[in-house]
C-alpha cells in the first residue's frame, strides 16, 4: 500500500507543478492575465505604451504597437528576451 501513496503524493505534486508553469506568465494591470510571482508582468500605460517589469528589476518599455522603446540597464540580455517573450504573448492573447 505504500508504494501507491508515494504515488499518488508524486502524481499530485506532478500535477500542481504543472499547473503552476502551464499558467500564464503575462499579466495586465487591468486584470487581465493572471500568472506566477516570479513572472514578468505587462502593464499598459495610459498612453498605449506596453512596461513590462521582470523580476530582479528590469524596466522594458514597448510602445503600442509592440516595438522596444527602451529598457532599463539593469536588465541582462536573458532579462531582454524574457521581455521579449513575454509581450509577444501578450498580443498574441489581445
Amino acid at each position: 500500500m505504500q508504494p501507491l501513496r508515494t504515488t499518488l503524493a508524486a502524481l499530485t505534486v506532478l500535477g500542481l507543478v504543472a499547473a503552476c508553469t502551464e499558467s500564464s506568465s503575462v499579466r495586465d494591470a487591468s486584470g487581465g492575465y493572471g500568472g506566477p510571482i516570479n513572472q514578468p508582468m505587462v502593464t499598459k500605460r495610459n498612453d498605449g505604451n506596453l512596461d513590462v517589469s521582470v523580476p530582479g528589476g528590469c524596466q522594458v518599455l514597448y510602445s503600442a504597437s509592440g516595438s522596444l522603446i527602451t529598457k532599463g540597464s539593469s536588465c541582462s540580455k536573458n532579462d531582454a528576451i524574457l521581455a521579449n517573450q513575454t509581450v509577444a504573448e501578450y498580443f498574441r492573447r489581445q
